[in-house]
């Protein structure tokens, strides 16, 4: 097993940031907490020390000659003794990547957010050939965009930190879909409106980095929590919705009504001159019926400034004396770029957003049914703060926002979107979300019908087909990705050193079936995921040791 470190040169960032443009090699600290692996920056003049255990990453950096002394060199957008095409900071497509979808034999093709180089002297095989161009291409592909030099060292031929990043953020300057005194998600979507959204493409593009890593035996955790017997999720679920600051009653006959369909939910609370619809009884009785609480800030009422967020945060715990953890904007509101939003919350000390959602109806601001992955991924990330802010990785996070407002009539056909989204996020190990507002869960709205018979059919649906749900909520999904990001794997002689502060699932790539955990020996969970085949085992909080080799007799599955 290998560790891993990345290339970061502070200089180099500096003088970018001074002139008002991004590092983008600043991204791939982000980048490894989403695939969960634990990587070191390394300086320019600690380059040497890097040895033959060790894996280099190399982000759109100009360098004179790759690096011998790793035992292998992945390079991301990088140029050896040529200048930079950097890429745009409004998201604007520069090419589509082909990519085999892992449950079929349907090729998709991924945006690139960032332009595509020619390749370069050195090169020794071409690995993947894909398209330029804004439009979408039809055809067979022709340009180089993955190449080899040499046994070892990879060569994407594009900025894929800036392209995830990019994406990911969104174009701030986006046109609005509906008149709105500030801008909202939606309008900050990436792709153009014919893009089929279903695909999360930054998690497509990302897999072919994974899957060099895995070549690599480099381990890694996984994207999600282990269930509670410790076994293997097919998918994690949860369920949310924002009261509007509607009515206690209304949020607890909510919360009863997915008690009875056998759901956790979460319900974003909003203040209005100060108060919530609840009181710490009321939030007492919810919780007593599986519900939990969380924030929903209305910048309607309150200034869009980081003291305006503050306020209301402060407000959240001094009436309901608990952190708010996580937070939805009322309206989806975003009035400028998305680090600007994150690095408020998390100076209000919330860590995570459930409000990023691009899909959108353009003849209703409040539409049903909506799904989709417009930026790119089904898992929480984080970003980057602009030059102003030194590009520094932020502490909050988001949690897309893929499916808003699920309905189910009965009749024939209806439903359909509901069971693909669950039959793909267990094909894929995805976190799905199903958001839905706590009015329409109530009896007396004629279209709880409508809101309850899609949770009852996905139910009905992940039992029939054997599927194994994780049932979270925000909350809880918030706190697992913030402890995974702060997990550390190193690998050490004479095994892998793991500390956690919560459960989690590692990946040990490689020809075994079993490991020693803490001297005992442990069975590992065979599973292929995203068309990676992945050897998975359950370590609890605290520090663990796994190594190979001979011990007491083997527990697990």
């Amino acid at each position: 097993m290998r560790n891993v470190f990345y290339l970061f040169d502070t200089n180099k960032r500096n003088q970018l940031n001074a002139a008002g443009q991004d590092y983008t090699p600043a991204y791939i600290r982000a980048l490894l907490k989403y695939m969960g692996i634990s990587g070191t920056a390394c300086a320019p003049e600690a380059l040497g020390m890097l040895g033959k255990d060790d894996v280099l990453l190399i982000g759109a950096e100009s360098i004179d000659a790759v690096p011998d002394g790793p035992g292998a060199v992945i390079m991301l957008g990088t140029r050896i003794g040529a200048p930079l095409t950097p890429a745009a900071k409004r998201p604007h497509i520069c090419g589509w990547y082909p990519v085999k979808e892992s449950n079929s034999k349907t090729t998709v093709l991924p945006p690139l957010f960032a332009p595509v180089e020619e390749p370069q002297a050195g090169t020794t095989e071409v690995l993947t050939t894909g398209y330029t161009g804004e439009v979408r291409p039809e055809g067979k592909p022709k340009e180089p965009l993955l190449v080899k030099r040499g046994d070892n060292v990879w060569h994407f031929l594009f900025d894929l930190p800036a392209s995830v990043w990019y994406s990911g953020d969104g174009d701030p300057l986006g046109a609005p879909v509906f008149e709105f005194p500030i801008g909202r998600t939606p309008d900050t979507r990436p792709v153009p409106a014919d893009y089929d959204t279903t695909i999360p493409y930054n998690d497509l593009l990302v897999g072919e980095l994974e899957r060099i890593l895995d070549k690599l035996e480099v381990p890694s955790l996984y994207k999600l929590p282990p269930a509670a017997d410790g076994g293997v999720p097919d998918l994690a679920l949860h369920i949310s919705g924002d009261d509007d600051h509607a009515s206690a009653e209304l949020d607890l006959r909510a919360a009863q009504v997915a008690r009875a369909i056998g759901l956790p939910y979460h319900i974003n609370v909003m203040s209005a001159g100060g108060k919530f619809v609840i009181d710490r009884e009321q939030l007492a009785k919810l919780r007593e019926l599986g519900t939990e609480v969380a924030l929903h800030s209305n910048f309607l009422e309150y200034p869009y400034t980081a003291e305006g967020q503050k306020q209301m945060a402060d407000i959240f715990t001094e009436e309901l004396g608990l952190a708010p953890v996580t937070n939805v904007n009322h309206c989806l509101v975003q009035g400028g770029p998305s680090a600007e939003r994150m690095r408020w919350l998390a100076f209000s000390g919330i860590v995570a957003d459930n409000g990023k959602f691009c899909e959108r109806d353009l003849t209703d601001i409040n539409a049903f049914d909506l799904m989709g992955f417009g930026f790119g991924t089904s898992f929480p990330r984080y970003t980057c703060d602009d030059a102003a802010h030194g590009n520094e990785m932020l502490t909050a996070f988001e949690i897309p926002l893929t499916y808003y407002e699920p309905r189910c009539s009965g009749e024939e056909g209806s439903g359909e979107k509901i069971t693909k989204y669950i039959d793909a996020a267990a094909a894929h190990g995805r976190i799905a979300q199903f958001f839905i507002h706590p009015h329409y869960l109530h009896p007396d709205d004629p279209r709880s019908e409508l809101s309850t018979a899609a949770l009852r059919l996905a139910k009905k649906h992940w039992t029939d087909k054997g599927y194994t749900p994780l049932l979270t909520t925000t909350n809880r999904l918030a706190l697992f990705w913030q402890s995974r990001a702060r997990a550390v794997l190193t690998s050490k002689a004479p095994g892998l050193v793991v500390e956690t502060a919560c459960p989690l699932l590692v990946n040990i790539p490689g020809p075994a079936r079993s490991v020693l955990l803490d001297g005992e020996k442990v069975k590992l969970t065979e599973k292929t995921v995203a068309g990676r085949k992945l050897r998975l085992l359950e370590v609890k909080e605290g520090r663990h040791i796994i190594t190979n080799g001979k011990g007491k007799k083997a527990k697990g599955k």
